[in-house]
């Protein structure tokens, strides 16, 4: 959230409109106060997935995993446990049939999940800012459905 831009914003659009497409539900970006990018909104108004979105810059098996904070997935699993409505890891993908439109994957994530997968010290290093390190989980590509 820190160093969200517009690129990022424009990513959670694109994101958005093809999940859309693909479910026929609405979608919603939330403010930056909450802990979760999108909701999923279904034919009656009534929130029904809770939806962290990640944007990578690579093709889906150039690595093994997927490396995502393991605050964003423990407040995302603790946010559906009060709730009892899902939450997913939602990844994009390069494509290459199409550089506007990535490729979609998903996740559910819960507990398991988290325990399930490899948990390190990780996150960026080229901004300087040693905020950006912490505790990562690597999720291993084979677990995620393709959606798009």
């Amino acid at each position: 959230m820190l160093y969200e831009t517009d690129r990022d914003r424009d990513n959670e659009k694109i994101a958005m409109e093809i999940l859309k497409k693909v479910t026929g539900c609405d979608y919603e970006r939330l403010p930056k106060t909450h802990r979760v990018d999108i909701v999923q909104i279904d034919k009656s108004g009534t929130i029904s997935a809770w939806i962290e979105y990640k944007r990578r810059t690579h093709f889906v098996n150039q690595y093994p995993s997927m490396m995502v904070s393991t605050t964003k997935l423990t407040e995302g699993v603790m946010l559906s446990r009060m709730t009892g409505i899902p939450f997913y890891l939602v990844v994009g993908f390069e494509s290459p049939e199409s550089e506007e439109e990535p490729e979609l994957y998903r996740i559910e994530v819960g507990i398991k999940t988290i325990q399930d997968s490899h948990i390190a010290m990780g996150g960026r290093t080229d901004r300087g800012d040693p905020s950006d390190r912490g505790p990562v989980c690597y999720i291993d590509i084979p677990a995620f459905e393709r959606i798009y």
